[in-house]
């Protein structure tokens, strides 16, 4: 907790000065005035209540610190019941029959509505692997590393399994592909500072990364959740991410996996395996379909899982979207 500053103390009290004036706020009310409400304002407040009044003039101001206080916490915790997601039963379906852990979280952004397979677990935090590449490509275009998504970015000469990535790729090849090479020789032309300038102004997950410049979002320190997911993609849909409208409809771009007379879908998938062999999947995107839009990010989670894992992530959601989003039904 950051030091309260330095006060002179107070002058002795006047002919006309009993005590100290009762301030309109408490310190501790004030704090909550000045950022996102937490658990222990409560206490706060509630200690506060309890304090003895120090002068009869201070009265009134107590009372209205007591009500402004009281009507923030009511705020607070209104907004937080609008944010928790409802169970979605189609899509806790979905998860459980891949036959792994994991989660789905589903945003209307219309009806400005939550629902995820397992709601409690929305804010646990993972591994972004090649979801990243959301954000690393729009600070490649910001940034000018690149000028536009079909700048060609070299290959680095070094044959891997993946055959179709052992050459020069555009941007949105690269993309496409999840080419974890020609990303990670961005990242590095970005640098670890410009890098972080872009991840703090922007609050991506927990903004940490630390270690290897052009592996922290695959094996470091970076993690971000289903609902930090949704959020940024959100931001990245409605324009309102610290970027030029250029580079974030260049990434709108690349991110189209489906153009369909009644739906568009764009989306990224990420895959990391840490420590223990245990695997981490993504899709994140959303579906737009007219003047509708919803938002989701899919995590899985298994050991040593099998060759469904990849697939996983698609199947498992693509059936919490339901046909109502990825077919010919019209929404309702």
């Amino acid at each position: 907790m950051d030091a309260e500053p330095p006060s002179a103390a107070a002058p002795p009290p006047g002919p006309r000065q009993t005590a100290a004036a009762t301030p309109l706020l408490p310190l501790a009310c004030r704090r909550i005035t000045l950022r996102r409400l937490q658990p222990q304002d409560l206490t706060a407040f509630q200690a506060y209540r309890h304090e003895p009044l120090v002068a009869h003039t201070g009265h009134l101001h107590r009372l209205l610190a007591l009500l402004l206080a009281g009507l923030l916490l009511s705020l607070h915790f209104t907004a937080r019941a609008e944010d928790q997601p409802a169970a979605d039963a189609r899509a806790r379906a979905a998860v459980e029959a891949s036959g792994y852990a994991g989660n789905v979280l589903l945003y209307d952004i219309a009806g400005q509505t939550w629902r995820a397979a397992d709601p409690a677990l929305v804010d646990e935090a993972f591994i972004p692997a090649s979801t990243f590449k959301i954000f690393s490509a729009l600070v490649a275009l910001e940034s000018g590393v690149i000028s536009d998504i079909e700048t060609v970015i070299k290959w680095d000469g070094v044959s891997r399994d993946r055959v179709e990535i052992n050459r020069d790729l555009d941007l949105r090849s690269a993309f496409r592909l999840s080419a974890v090479p020609h990303f990670q020789g961005l990242v590095r032309q970005i640098g670890a500072a410009q890098m972080q300038r872009y991840i703090d102004a922007t609050g991506y997950g927990n903004q940490d990364i630390s270690g290897d410049t052009d592996t922290f979002w695959l094996t470091g320190k970076l993690r971000i959740s289903p609902r930090q997911q949704v959020k940024f993609l959100t931001r990245l849909y409605q324009g309102q991410l610290p970027f030029s409208s250029s580079s974030i409809n260049a990434v709108k771009t690349l991110m189209a996996m489906e153009v369909d007379p009644h739906y568009i879908l764009r989306a990224k998938t990420g895959w990391a395996v840490l420590e223990g062999n245990q695997n981490t999947g993504w899709w994140v995107g959303w579906v737009e379909r007219g003047d509708q839009v919803l938002v989701f990010a899919t995590v899985l989670q298994g050991v040593q899982p099998g060759a469904d894992f990849g697939p996983a992530r698609l199947n498992v959601t693509r059936q919490a979207l339901g046909p109502e989003w990825l077919g010919q039904q019209k929404n309702h």
